[in-house]
């Protein structure tokens, strides 16, 4: 992609996944696509901002807290739907939540209580990312 990058001016490369963010940078990436942009842009700005600045330490800091931000990823399958739930808790600021849609429910007859441990967990995660968010900013 790199390589059709040179042959091609207008052709741009974004990377999507956080953990590869620094080594796309040094390969010469344009920008990000990554969900977690959604719910704290400032961690995936602030590297490439920081990055073109040429400031090291700085693109570290926030690549380390972009890449921490994938923790989130672990609470939801499909990973949508934590990304939509920190929305609403950090950015929208109001009290919802997304329902499965019976595509991925497990099976179609889910039970009440296995959907409520799957919120239990997401809304725990939610509030640890919140918490640790609103104290790096």
């Amino acid at each position: 992609m790199i390589e059709l990058k040179k042959k091609f001016e207008n052709f741009s490369v974004f990377c999507a996944f956080e953990n590869q963010a620094l080594d796309a940078l040094n390969l010469g990436v344009d920008g990000f696509i990554n969900a977690t942009s959604n719910f704290a842009p400032e961690f995936t700005v602030n590297t490439l901002k920081y990055f073109k600045e040429e400031n090291d330490k700085l693109t570290r800091e926030n690549f380390l807290k972009m890449k921490d931000a994938m923790k989130i990823y672990e609470y939801s399958k499909p990973l949508f739907l934590a990304c939509k739930q920190a929305v609403y808790d950090r950015v929208i600021n109001k009290d919802r939540f997304e329902k499965l849609p019976h595509v991925f429910e497990q099976p179609l007859t889910m039970s009440i209580a296995n959907r409520s441990i799957i919120n239990v967990r997401l809304f725990s995660a939610l509030a640890l990312f919140a918490f640790a968010f609103n104290t790096s900013r």
